[in-house]
């Protein structure tokens, strides 16, 4: 694993009064840099520095250190250069303990701090009896035993007497008050906070205070450390002016990133006296500089997301509120005790504890009527992410002054908290501390179902482009899965779009819902084995949409069956759609809705329904209700009765409205048994609340993704809409999602495909339907908004094709057997043809010019003559010269061997200057990525394609690149032997071996896939290449009499295929089988075999053997491989002893 990490505190070895965070390694890309102040406060080679400040990624060996102290900026350092001190994390973060194959999930953390206070108290005759404590003099210094401190003996402080130490995270809170970031609840809106202007006080060397007029123009000196200087930030993207520093005599002087109290600044005259005095006059004898000694939030940008659905007004008509002041006076207090908040905005405070815990739960709510209210006896934290340099205050600070009275030692008083009056200090408060060291503990629930708590610098946090399954994951069993063409509005009904098996390609071309037929919680994972337990609901009616990101509105889980059952993790999915995730942000009901909800809720009228706006809400994780279906919502969550309704239309309009703020809360804990804890941390306290899964009415996205039904879903290049937000200027435009309303009218117009026919007619009445509207996003992004998102799978179904579905697969092999030619087809052809409907951008205008039809020319010279034997067909077509459709044997010796891989590729008007634009099909069937290049909705990482950076820039595209170059290149970079690190940030780690375990849980994956592939290209022929696909892997005979050649090795690939895999899996039962230690060696389980199972040759091993949840699936997907072979076999040798016959030669 790596030495150091994201966010890791660490401290430099040559001075440990430098500690800071990382905030760069070499295994992340990164953006070149911007507004840094960069310090050589080490040595680096100088070539080393200039290629970093050009790329923004540290080269191997070394990390960028942002340090506590602005002053001190930042560092490129050398790993060995530094310690490593804390490690943070965050609830639901996915980690690994050295030495274990088990990946956990983080549930709760603890963390404690050592404090230094900014301010220290002096005795003086002044009104100002304080004094910054880095203008302390410390005659404790030569004389404290740092050994007598609680600060870690790693670093060094002058003064630690002074420092409080083991301050747990529960006792504090930030210093500023409002940030970028933070949620805010107004008048039954929900909004965040995205720019904050401030009012900043300062105090000047005469006393005298100010709060001045522009906090952009204050400046933060930078020490002379006798370092050379890397970097200095700019100012408004120009270079940096130095009028600051030469008007004030400061060396150098940057802007603050953070503007705090007790912070040194320094200024202009002009910014003192255009400010607003509060204490003394102007006078322009006196320096401009001096120490902050408060910073508000003046006014806000609140970018507002959702109203209140309880709301007793017409919430998706309401009005959003207007004002952005958090504050009532703060441009006219006289004093700062009279600062007046603003009541009506309420900060959510994810840092609070829990102090009541309340069942909210249906059976709860019937049987208690809401007073089933304990007081909360282990509350988890939410938040617990202070940072070394953050400046904290005391929640109650008079009991932490009884709490940390320190201790004597050798007569001096150390750790006690010197609280300071605020009638000392002119009515300012500066009981402000400034964190200095951080130490974290993490609870880990593991995949077996075990929890332990560790110390954070023990674990590592794992990013991988697949994630594990956890428990308390929800998953779906493939088994029984169907989709159906998205309708607007039909929710459940399939009378308007039949159903049919799930396949994924066809699930990626047109927006389709999903209705799973089983749907469960899982309890525990064996990782080796790919085994999961899941405990499944026992009646769920669930829709999934939008790709798997959305649930439809009328989707229910219902209540938990019991007991659990094994699958293969192979046979289950996950879709984000499902994920209830702790931190998330989301919607829950009151306990009791009030009377005038329920009215307006319960007589809604033509005329409402023409008001709703689509843009009220932004919810990407569940579709947004429509109004007319909130009440029967609150009845089946048994919120509210027909008793409930107001009698008259009077009593109605006398309920006196009121503005609720616990109806947001944070997901702190996703339960085993079903439910889900929620906090609530707006109000008078904090509280869990006890949740089913259908209680929770939406989950709210405040960086919602757009979808336009408009664009082409093959068109993954494309730009499909805008990514940049509509935060800033001013702007109070709700977020909005291209969404319908689940019974209401249809708002994306999509037409839907009249021409879909179900494969078998009577699967309208055999299947229970379950639907969800899909849209599709640019897959020009990473992930596709709302994809299958897990390492499990299912398999694509043996009888469906891409665009016309035939009744079953016996016709798809009838129908690849009669295109196998007579003799070899060539490696390259171009085709008297028109393009197959699923062929990537086949309905561009193509390109005609003279000098592109040249290059077509040179480049179909090329590819006739030189593309490897056997291993790399391409396909083009007559009247479309722009378009190639190319198929990859994988090599032998990978994960990928044998199988078949498709990719089409399209030279777009700027070709040859651009590189073409490649698309693959994915035949994955929702088990993630065969390859971390290749993504499940086509997209490939390639540098000569332009979509992966590259190491240098000669890796990308150039005039002179050609395609042979540019398909040899993908199947040597891309189908390799350990694909994991192909993925970016794992390069080099298959040398360390840190990752091993997952690389080969990888392949084994890819292998299974890769079966898969041959079975969905026999069994659904690719348009254009079927004769390469039959001559490849069917068995052939060049005339009668040659029966005998059907056994031979050439007569197809597809009985390789078979062969090997066989043996693979026989090699695998052998070793795992309990009573078989052969050889008597204690590791075979850990022994590499090749794809026939055999270990004698170390050149051609890369998997384990086979997982108990591979088996399943490899079996199942060998067993019909077989009965392809068979039954090919049997009709070749009809055809060899009677001559062809319509079945064979048949359409």
């Amino acid at each position: 694993m790596p030495k150091f990490q994201l966010h890791d505190t660490v401290v430099l070895r040559r001075d440990k009064t430098f500690v800071g965070s990382i905030e760069k390694t070499s295994q992340l890309e990164s953006e070149p840099l911007e507004e840094c102040l960069i310090i050589a406060h080490t040595h680096v080679p100088t070539d080393l520095v200039e290629e970093f400040v050009l790329s923004g990624t540290p080269p191997n060996g070394f990390v960028f250190v942002q340090f506590a102290s602005q002053e001190q900026g930042s560092s490129l350092i050398a790993e060995e250069d530094l310690i490593l001190i804390d490690r943070m994390f965050d609830l639901g973060d996915v980690v690994k303990e050295e030495g274990s194959q088990m990946t956990g999930t983080v549930v709760d953390v603890s963390s404690s701090y050592v404090l230094d206070p900014v301010w220290q108290p002096q005795i003086t005759n002044s009104s100002f009896a304080a004094k910054p404590s880095d203008e302390q003099s410390s005659p404790l210094a030569h004389t404290c035993d740092l050994t007598c401190s609680s600060l870690d003996s790693r670093l060094h402080h002058p003064n630690p007497a002074r420092l409080i130490p083991s301050v747990p995270f529960e006792e504090l809170k930030r210093a500023q008050d409002f940030i970028e970031g933070d949620y805010i609840l107004e008048q039954d809106w929900l909004g965040v906070v995205d720019a904050v202007e401030l009012l900043v006080v300062v105090r000047l060397e005469n006393n005298s205070i100010v709060a001045v007029a522009e906090p952009a123009e204050l400046f933060i000196p930078i020490p002379d450390y006798d370092r050379p200087l890397v970097s200095l930030p700019e100012f408004d993207e120009i270079p940096r002016p130095h009028y600051v520093s030469a008007m004030q005599g400061w060396g150098n002087t940057i802007p603050p990133e953070d503007l705090e109290c007790g912070q040194f600044v320094v200024t202009n005259r002009t910014n003192l006296k255009n400010g607003r005095w509060l204490h003394g006059v102007f006078d322009p004898q006196v320096k401009p500089e001096g120490r902050i000694l408060m910073v508000r939030c003046r006014r806000m940008g609140i970018q507002w997301l959702m109203c209140n659905a309880f709301t007793p007004e017409k919430h998706w008509n309401a009005k959003k509120p207007e004002t952005h002041y958090p504050y009532e006076n703060l441009l006219s207090f006289p004093s700062p005790p009279e600062i007046r908040r603003d009541r009506r905005v309420v900060l959510y405070d994810p840092s609070r504890h829990a102090v009541i815990t309340e069942d909210r739960t249906r059976a709860a709510l019937e049987a208690h009527h809401n007073q089933n209210t304990t007081k909360n006896t282990s509350s988890v934290n939410l938040s617990s992410n202070f940072s070394v340099g953050q400046q904290v205050k005391f929640r109650d600070p008079a009991r932490a002054a009884v709490k940390y009275q320190g201790h004597t030692f050798d007569r001096l008083r150390h750790g006690r908290f010197d609280r300071i009056h605020h009638t000392e200090t002119c009515d300012y408060d500066l009981n402000e501390f400034k964190i200095v060291q951080s130490q974290q503990r993490a609870k880990v629930r593991w995949q077996d179902g075990s929890v332990t708590e560790h110390q954070s610098t023990a674990l590592t946090k794992l990013n991988l482009f697949e994630a594990d399954l956890m428990p308390a994951d929800i998953v779906v069993s493939r088994e029984g899965m169907k989709q159906k063409l998205h309708d607007a509005g039909d929710g459940f009904d399939t009378t308007q779009q039949p159903l049919v098996d799930f396949n994924e390609m066809t699930y990626f071309e047109k927006p389709h819902d999903l209705l799973p037929a089983k749907v469960g919680i899982i309890q525990n994972v064996d990782p080796g084995e790919k085994v999961a337990q899941v405990r499944w609901f026992a009646n769920p009616r669930i829709r999934l949409t939008n790709f798997g990101n959305a649930l439809g509105g009328e989707s229910r889980f219902g209540p938990i069956a019991d007991g659990t059952e094994d699958v293969s993790l192979y046979e289950v999915m996950i879709f984000s759609g499902l994920m209830r995730k702790v931190r998330d942000i989301v919607v829950i009901p009151p306990s009791k809705p009030s009377a005038k909800a329920v009215s307006v809720l319960s007589s809604i009228t033509p005329d409402d329904l023409r008001e709703v706006d689509a843009s009220v809400t932004t919810l990407s994780q569940l579709e947004d209700r429509h109004p007319a279906a909130l009440l029967e919502w609150m009845q089946h969550n048994a919120l509210t009765t027909a008793d409930d309704l107001p009698k008259s239309t009077i009593e109605a309009e006398q309920y006196k409205p009121h503005h609720s703020v616990d109806w947001i809360g944070e997901v702190c804990q996703t339960r085993l048994d079903g439910l889900i804890t929620v906090r609530v941390n707006v109000g008078d306290q904090g509280r869990d609340v006890l949740l089913e899964h259908d209680q929770i009415l939406s989950f709210v996205d405040d960086h919602p993704w757009l979808i336009d039904y408009s664009e082409d879903p093959m068109d993954i290049d494309g730009e499909s809409g805008s990514e940049e937000s509509d935060f800033g200027d001013g702007s109070d435009e709700v977020l909005s999602e291209t969404v319908e309303y689940e019974g209401g009218q249809r708002i994306d117009n999509d037409p839907g495909d009249d021409n879909w026919e179900s494969e078998d007619e009577t699967e309208k009445q055999e299947a229970r339907p379950r639907n969800h509207s899909v849209v599709m996003a640019d897959a020009d992004t990473q992930t596709l908004p709302g994809r299958v998102v897990t390492s499990t799978s299912s398999i694509a179904p043996a009888n469906t094709v891409l665009s016309n579905p035939a009744p079953s697969g016996q016709r798809h092999m009838q129908s690849l057997a009669s295109h196998l030619p007579e003799l070899e087809p060539p490696s390259f052809l171009s085709l008297d043809r028109d393009p197959p409907s699923d062929q990537f951008r086949a309905s561009e205008n193509p390109q005609t010019s003279s000098a592109f039809l040249k290059r077509i020319a040179k480049e179909h010279r090329i590819l006739s003559d030189a593309l490897p034997k056997h291993e790399i067909y391409v396909r083009t077509y007559d009247s479309r010269l722009d378009l190639l459709r190319c198929l990859i044997i994988g090599p032998l010796d990978t994960p990928y061997e044998y199988a078949t891989f498709l990719i089409d590729l399209h030279l777009g008007p700027d070709f040859p200057r651009a590189p073409p634009t490649a698309h693959f099909h994915s035949w994955t069937s929702g088990l993630g990525r065969i390859n971390p290049n290749l993504y499940e909705e086509g997209k490939i990482c390639l540098s000569l394609l332009g979509t992966w950076p590259g190491k240098s820039e000669t890796e990308g595209w150039t005039e002179k690149a050609t395609i042979l170059q540019l398909l040899v290149s993908l199947q040597g970079l891309v189908f390799v032997k350990e694909p994991f690190y192909n993925e970016a940030g794992f390069e080099g780690y298959e040398q360390t071996k840190e990752y091993n375990n997952e690389s080969l849980l990888y392949s084994e994956k890819a292998y299974v896939m890769g079966r898969n592939f041959v079975k969905h290209a026999l069994l659904s022929p690719v348009a254009g290449l079927e004769d390469v696909l039959a001559w490849t892997y069917l068995p052939k005979s060049k005339h009668e009499g040659q029966l005998a050649s059907l056994l031979d090795d050439e007569s197809g690939m597809l009985k390789r295929v078979i062969e090997r895999s066989r043996s693979l899996v026989q090699k695998s039962e052998d070793i795992r089988a309990p009573s078989k230690q052969l050889g008597g060696e204690d590791d075979d389980n850990d022994r590499l075999l090749s794809g026939e199972g055999k270990s004698d040759d170390e050149t051609k091993v890369f998997l384990r053997p086979l997982s108990k949840g591979a088996f399943v699936m490899l079996n199942r997907t060998l067993k019909v491989l077989e009965d392809i072979w068979s039954a090919e076999c049997s009709a070749l040798a009809a055809t060899l002893r009677h001559g062809p016959t319509s079945n064979i030669n048949g359409a």
